[in-house]
């Protein structure tokens, strides 16, 4: 994880929660683009990720770019959003909980559905995501 002191430290709470939402929304917008760059400037270059379906911890940038050549693409989608159920904010650490709701492109397929908890660090002039653990629903 990237901890380096920032000069500019974090905004308040309030405005922390919303730059967390609109960078959270940024990045699912990001998923859907396909625009996986513009998706990882929401993540920390050492990020750690465990998820239901990988069979190991992502371990920054590098893995999470191995899995994704390895995955090839992932299914197209309606939508890919996040429901926001909680955000705490101490300083420059937040914790958000939310569920991942992917809409399908076909009815008879399943929507897919997801609980995530994400801390957040804040670099001096971003939040970026530092651990994150999804289970599916």
């Amino acid at each position: 994880m990237t901890t380096t002191a920032t000069t500019n430290p974090a905004p308040d709470a309030q405005v922390s929660r919303e730059l967390i939402e609109a960078a959270l929304a940024d990045m699912y917008a990001a998923w859907m683009d396909r625009d996986w760059d513009r998706f990882n400037t929401h993540l920390d270059p050492q990020v750690t990720a465990w998820e239901s379906h990988l069979p190991e911890m992502i371990r920054g940038l590098d893995d999470l770019g191995r899995y994704r050549a390895e995955r090839g693409e992932p299914p197209a989608m309606k939508s890919f959003s996040a429901d926001i159920c909680d955000v705490d904010v101490w300083g420059e650490t937040a914790v958000v909980r939310y569920l991942l709701v992917g809409e399908p492109l076909q009815e008879s397929t399943p929507r897919r559905v997801a609980r995530v908890t994400e801390v957040f660090r804040w670099n001096g002039s971003d939040w970026l995501i530092v651990r994150r653990h999804a289970e599916a629903r």
